[in-house]
């Protein structure tokens, strides 16, 4: 297992202007998940409206997912975990 911040800081003063420049902020409430590599590639995103829940099992899912290219270059497919065949 790993710390999330370790791999991605994360910063307040980003993540507001990212919601802001990404137009997820409106009259409408919405709610927004964007995930960031390193290099500040927005990597993964996923919006939806405050009645629908988000996953922290698929957002961790995801981030393994990402660590797990950058450290093999191997893709991981859909529903990949750790542990599962990869893409070389």
């Amino acid at each position: 297992m790993f710390s999330i911040s370790s791999i991605y800081p994360f910063n307040p003063k980003l993540n507001s202007t990212i919601t802001y420049k990404n137009s997820t902020v409106s009259k409408e409430e919405k709610s927004g998940l964007f995930i960031i590599d390193q290099k500040g590639l927005i990597r993964h995103t996923l919006v939806n409206d405050l009645p629908i829940g988000r996953s922290v099992d698929e957002a961790y899912r995801v981030l393994s997912a990402l660590k797990y290219f950058e450290e093999h270059g191997e893709v991981c497919p859909a529903d990949w975990e750790e542990g599962d065949d990869t893409i070389d």
